[in-house]
């Protein structure tokens, strides 16, 4: 079984994967692009797809919530403790910087 390059990915639409019912603040959509910018080089640096190192709408979740501890991030849902411990601390620096 064979993993697709990062390159060969699509790369998604950031409208199509935030929440349309309510349009997102422009900080919130800073968030989540430079959340998704680090996921992308991550994911080419590690050679995996980028869903590997977290789903867009987890993404998303992150950016809106914008926790400030990795408790707080630790409870958005698909932060388990392993992407947690891995990628933690890097997700938090990120929304620091935004």
């Amino acid at each position: 079984r064979s993993v697709k390059a990062v390159t060969d990915m699509p790369d998604w639409d950031t409208a199509s994967v935030l929440d349309a019912s309510e349009p997102p603040s422009d900080a919130v959509t800073a968030r989540y692009e430079k959340l998704r910018h680090w996921r992308h080089e991550l994911a080419r640096a590690k050679k995996v797809p980028p869903y590997v190192i977290a789903a867009d709408a987890l993404l998303q979740a992150i950016a809106s919530a914008q926790p400030t501890t990795l408790e707080a991030l630790g409870q958005i849902k698909g932060m388990g403790p392993s992407r947690l411990e891995q990628f933690g601390t890097a997700m938090l620096g990120i929304l620091q910087s935004a």
